[in-house]
């Protein structure tokens, strides 16, 4: 069979090795030769057919490879392996599925990095409970794994966020003083408000930076409010980087 190449990142993303639906597909299957078929110019069939024998006999992991419909490939362990693993899972306790693949090669993951305008929800969680988990899997294969949560506390939205804040402080205190329109609603705001220094926020309400004070205040509230809730879900930060930082070093034109 004609040999197709080396695989970017952009051809294994067609790649899919899934658990499959129904158990009497196996334990794996996988689309690999309808991937390759028109690269190697064969019907998928025949490709799945060179490769279930081309696959390493290893009866003390796996039975031989299944061809299955139009050339999926379906891998089931073998009887050896599964009659082994519990003296293996027992033998290894903690240990057990780790390995040295990533060979201390370090690795940053991105995740959640929601906007710090408002509480975190559900979408929020899914976030974090990826990248949690994907830094865990990385470092139990031998990745030096990181967290970071990029904060983007700079733009029209954390600019928002700073006039809402001194608005709801100017409500607290008794002065008036319009809701900038669209301003953010959610009760939280008024929880910001009720958490700042009277003192400090009284002078800086209607100063020359007024602005920057609320703003920054808010985003310093917003954010710890963000990292108790994560903490307690499990997510883990090495960094939290501010976009602000980017701008302070002239990175952002």
């Amino acid at each position: 069979m004609k040999a197709a190449g080396v695989y970017t990142p952009e051809r294994l993303a067609r790649l899919e090795l899934a658990v499959p639906r129904d158990p009497a597909h196996g334990d794996w299957t996988t689309n690999l030769a309808l991937t390759l078929a028109k690269e190697v110019r064969r019907p998928p069939r025949a490709v799945a057919e060179a490769l279930a024998a081309a696959f390493p006999a290893d009866p003390s992991h796996f039975d031989p490879v299944e061809v299955a419909g139009p050339g999926f490939l379906n891998l089931r362990y073998s009887a050896a392996f599964l009659d082994a693993l519990p003296e293996q899972i027992a033998r290894e306790g903690a240990r057990f599925g780790h390995s040295d693949a990533g060979a201390g090669t370090a690795v940053m993951v991105e995740y959640v990095s929601a906007n710090p305008t408002g509480p975190l929800n559900v979408v929020n969680a899914r976030a974090a409970a990826v990248g949690a988990t994907l830094i865990r899997l990385l470092n139990a294969t031998g990745f030096q794994a990181v967290g970071e949560f990029y904060v983007n506390d700079v733009g029209a939205q954390v600019d928002l966020l700073g006039e809402s804040l001194a608005a709801r402080f100017a409500e607290r205190i008794g002065v008036a003083r319009p809701f900038p329109e669209n301003g953010y609603q959610g009760e939280y705001v008024r929880d910001l408000a009720a958490a700042l220094d009277e003192r400090e926020a009284r002078a800086a309400l209607g100063a020359p930076g007024e602005p920057a004070w609320f703003r920054e205040r808010a985003v310093t509230h917003m954010l710890a409010w963000q990292q108790r809730d994560l903490a307690d879900y499990g997510g883990v930060f090495a960094r939290w980087f501010r976009e602000s930082e980017l701008h302070e070093r002239g990175a952002v034109g």
